[in-house]
């Protein structure tokens, strides 16, 4: 039995995700959009800080990437 390759990204999904992208650009308001950008930016830097704090006063390099992984991905999952 051949395996059917699984296309995600087919030219219908494709204009599908280009047809909502653009419909939800012309919903947003500009006010809006900037507040979020601006929130998101925030909430990166607050997990950069966080991974600076985290891994501050370790001498193991191991121990300092693993702490600063965790602290700067508090960030993203913020966002």
């Amino acid at each position: 039995m051949a395996k059917q390759s699984v296309h995600f990204f087919d030219k219908e999904t494709t204009k599908e995700l280009i047809k909502q992208a653009c419909y939800l650009t012309k919903e947003i308001h500009i006010f809006k959009f900037l507040i979020c950008s601006m929130t998101a930016g925030a909430f990166i830097t607050f997990g950069a800080l966080f991974s600076v704090l985290l891994a501050s006063g370790i001498n193991i390099p191991g121990y300092v990437r693993l702490l600063e992984g965790f602290g700067f991905s508090t960030g993203f999952f913020d966002v």
